[in-house]
């Protein structure tokens, strides 16, 4: 699920406060992705049948191991992630098929995300 890509894989936080039924809102340092989330008819709420697919690549940067959020993939299932050694580059797909370029930053110059 999405919830398990971004909260439990790339470890962002869920903000409670502006999440709804429509909408569970993740955040990762400064940014913050609002995921659509699946559910039945709602009175008075049009339904949301596609996610939001970016085209091209989303980028990240990140202090923890790429070993880390990688070895967290695989546990969870979640295929598709290819480790790119050389350039110190984990490329990720997520659910919804938004392509992601995870790179690790130096210690000290980045908190986290």
């Amino acid at each position: 699920t999405a919830r398990e890509f971004y909260v439990s894989c790339l470890g962002a936080v869920v903000n409670e406060p502006t999440t709804n039924e429509r909408q569970l809102h993740v955040n990762m340092g400064a940014t913050q992705f609002h995921l659509l989330r699946k559910y039945g008819k709602a009175e008075g709420v049009t339904p949301v049948t596609a996610a939001q697919r970016w085209a091209g690549e989303i980028e990240l940067w990140t202090s923890e191991r790429l070993d880390a959020i990688a070895d967290r993939l695989t546990r969870h299932k979640l295929r598709g992630h290819v480790r790119d050694g050389a350039s110190d580059v984990l490329r990720v797909r997520c659910p919804y098929g938004n392509a992601f370029v995870i790179r690790h930053e130096a210690p000290g110059s980045c908190d986290g995300w």
